[in-house]
């Protein structure tokens, strides 16, 4: 019997997603969550380690943090662009200025 995947617990198997925040707690929930997705999930502090981790490892899909010290969500973005990178980028802000949102857009 051919048995397709359950939407809940089989949906990320064999992707990896490369999470990047520099709160602690906020970068926690976001592994567990996607940890019980089956989802194979990476954890960068800052954007440095982030840029590192993905030329490492090749991820199928970034959540970046705005606010990081040191190099940003959007120029982590623009680097990852720029490295001919393809896949989907989430920017995460507490900032909500169309500024914010257009700086995002246009970074890919």
């Amino acid at each position: 019997m051919n048995q397709s995947p359950s939407p809940q617990t089989d949906a990320g198997l064999g992707r990896t997603i490369l999470i990047a925040d520099d709160d602690p707690r906020l970068r926690a929930l976001l592994i567990w969550t996607l940890e019980m997705g089956q989802y194979r999930v990476l954890a960068a502090v800052d954007g440095l380690d982030a840029l590192q981790q993905a030329r490492a490892h090749h991820p199928d899909l970034f959540v970046l943090d705005v606010g990081m010290p040191g190099m940003n969500g959007i120029d982590v973005c623009r680097q990852l662009r720029e490295d001919q990178v393809i896949a989907p980028i989430l920017i995460l802000t507490g900032f909500g200025s169309e500024e914010d949102k257009v700086a995002g857009l246009e970074a890919g």
